[in-house]
């Protein structure tokens, strides 16, 4: 138990295991996570800039992450059933060609982002589009949830004296309970959408004229 409570206090005194704890809590629960830094945030337990780039840190290398296992085991992504091919129809290809678009609306949708990652690596998305589009949307969202979560904790923690991190452990539960609910709608519209959009037909084939071809006249000085 020392050795517990000197750890803990080491990262307590430490910003960089802070951010390196926060970015790693990003590839296990996204969202809760941010929520819950911003609570951290609000109750002076977390520096706000510290949360900030473990935030960024972790979720880009999780978009990142996604991406690249798309890009290179697709097919297991699909016998894994975290993609399914009615995803790879028409909604997917539409997404491919409206890449950002696609990447800033599902990281303000949530349970879109793990599919929506996996197909364009799968459909071989340019990777620095892709980054930085991916950029251009966490910084946003991220500056915005952890702003307003630590906000609304300054407000409302105080008020709740001991109770405050049990009902704030409720409210992270309840939030992820939510996104769940969520995803489960948004993959089924998807796969609404994937069964009533038809898919695009190839091009046709580029039909090159056949010439004949030129031969230089033979030198007919020979004597």
């Amino acid at each position: 138990m020392d050795w517990l409570t000197e750890q803990a206090l080491l990262v307590g005194d430490s910003p960089l295991l802070q951010g390196i704890l926060v970015a790693a809590s990003t590839l296990v629960l996204e969202d809760a996570a941010t929520v819950g830094s911003g609570l951290l945030v609000a109750a002076g337990s977390l520096d706000f800039k510290t949360a900030l780039w473990g935030l960024m840190v972790g979720i880009l290398a999780g978009d990142l992450g996604l991406y690249v296992i798309g890009r290179f085991l697709g097919a297991r992504c699909l016998a894994w059933g975290w993609v399914s091919e009615e995803m790879l129809r028409g909604p997917a290809v539409w997404m491919k060609q409206n890449l950002l678009i696609t990447v800033i609306v599902s990281r303000f949708v949530p349970g879109s982002r793990t599919a929506t990652y996996l197909i364009a690596g799968m459909l071989k998305a340019p990777f620095w589009r892709f980054t930085l589009y991916s950029v251009g949307a966490v910084v946003p969202w991220v500056l915005a949830i952890l702003y307003v979560t630590s906000l609304l904790g300054e407000a409302v923690l105080p008020l709740l004296g001991d109770m405050k991190w049990p009902v704030a452990a409720l409210a992270i539960l309840a939030f992820v309970i939510s996104q769940i609910v969520v995803a489960r709608k948004q993959r089924r519209l998807w796969l609404r959408l994937s069964r009533t959009t038809p898919a695009p037909e190839p091009p046709d084939p580029l039909l090159l004229p056949v010439t004949p071809e030129v031969i230089p006249p033979l030198d007919r000085g020979l004597s």
